[in-house]
């Protein structure tokens, strides 16, 4: 059973608030890290900084979607390690990533940006523009957290 069914109005919650995010500028790696990050104890400005170079696939080079590897930092956050010594909190990462890129994957295609995107091109701004208010970015952002709440 999805989470979703089971907290509806705490995923949608999360989803609107990614959104915003979205529909202020922010990119899909930031949206879903900013959604997260402070519940997790990363502050806003620190969770900014560290997703700031992941969107558009990597720096807009079209590589693994910026809301799939701000998941990834999402379970780490969640699940990671605390010592190089903690081998069952990697071990529940590794797995809970591998879990949510099979997911996304099944429901999404792929999990590279320009898949996901198709033939925009990311390099300009008007590009990066048309995807934000025209293009799937989104429902790939929702997808990522309504992923993530199944796996939490």
């Amino acid at each position: 059973m999805m989470l979703e069914s089971k907290r509806p109005e705490y995923v949608k919650e999360k989803i609107n608030k990614a959104i915003e995010y979205l529909r202020a500028g922010y990119s899909c790696s930031e949206a879903v890290l900013l959604t997260y990050g402070p519940q997790l104890g990363l502050e806003q400005e620190r969770a900014f900084k560290i997703a700031s170079g992941f969107g558009g696939g990597m720096g807009f080079m079209g590589g693994t979607c910026g809301a799939v590897t701000a998941a990834y930092m999402v379970i780490g956050l969640k699940y990671g390690a605390n010592s190089v010594k903690d081998s069952y909190s990697r071990e529940l990462t590794y797995e809970s990533v591998a879990n949510f890129a099979d997911l996304f994957k099944a429901r999404n295609d792929s999990t590279y940006c320009r898949d996901l995107i198709g033939e925009i091109d990311m390099s300009t701004i008007e590009g990066r523009k048309h995807i934000r208010e025209k293009g799937r970015v989104p429902q790939i952002v929702s997808s990522a957290i309504i992923i993530l709440e199944e796996i939490f």
